[in-house]
Parts: C-alpha cells; structure tokens; sequence
C-alpha cells in the first residue's frame, strides 16, 4: 500500500500542469498496481487547487479519485486528530504543517511505508521511503 499526496494527484489531474506527463505515467501504473490510502487531508488539498472549476466538474475529479476500487480512505476521528497532533509537535520544526502531519499520523495508523510526492518535507524520516516521480535519483519499489 502506497500514500499519495495531494501535489502528486494535481500534476496527474491537472493536465496543463509542467509536471503532468512524467506524473500521469507514474500514476497509470501505480493505480493498477498498487492499494492507495487517501485521507480529508489529500482529497480537500486536490479540491482547493481545483475549486475555481465549476461544482460539477470539480466534483467529478474529487468523485474520480475516491472511487478508484483500491483506495483505502482513512477518515479523520479522535485518535487520529490526537496523533496528527502529536505528529506536528513533533515535525513542525522541520517544516510540517497540519496537513502534512494528517498524512503521516494516517500512514503510521494503517502501517503504511510508502509515500509518493514531491514535498521534500517527509524526505529523512525514519521508516517512511519517499518516492517523488520527478526526481531521477527516487525509484519506486
């Protein structure tokens, strides 16, 4: 199971983006292959960037990603809220912000290893492998 970031979901959505083209490939292949958790933080990001589209068609991105068959939503409860809090204590110094801090504390509750993104802010931290498709030097695994 991989986490996607919500940078990652808006170069592949949004096809006018510079990063698109390397992204969409990246992506094609992760969702047939791979189980992907989503959580509010992910899909309220990707709905922001895109909110000055038209209700609809801003709807049916949102409704695009969460009924992908392999998506795990991990929705946002009491202990979750307390470990994202815990999270951003921790991490704020090294430049995590409340969102950041949703997806790890997310990713640590469903014992989830793997992000794919392009924010350097989760680079070096320990048990977590960043994959970032626009970097030559990251591999997928």
């Amino acid at each position: 199971m991989m986490c996607i970031d919500s940078n990652i979901w808006i170069y592949y959505l949004s096809s006018k983006a510079k990063e698109h083209k390397v992204v969409a490939r990246v992506m094609r292949k992760t969702l047939l292959e791979e189980e992907i958790m989503l959580n509010p933080s992910i899909i309220l990001e990707v709905a922001h960037y895109f909110r000055s589209l038209p209700k609809e068609k801003l709807l049916k991105i949102i409704e695009s990603m969460i009924s992908l068959q392999n998506v795990v939503f991990v929705g946002l409860d009491i202990p979750l809220l307390q470990n994202s809090v815990a999270v951003l204590a921790e991490y704020s110094k090294r430049g995590f912000g409340a969102r950041d801090a949703t997806i790890l504390a997310s990713m640590q509750q469903t014992g989830i290893k793997r992000i794919m993104t392009h924010d350097a802010v989760f680079g070096g931290i320990e048990g977590i492998e960043v994959f970032d498709p626009l970097r030559r030097s990251s591999l997928p695994t």
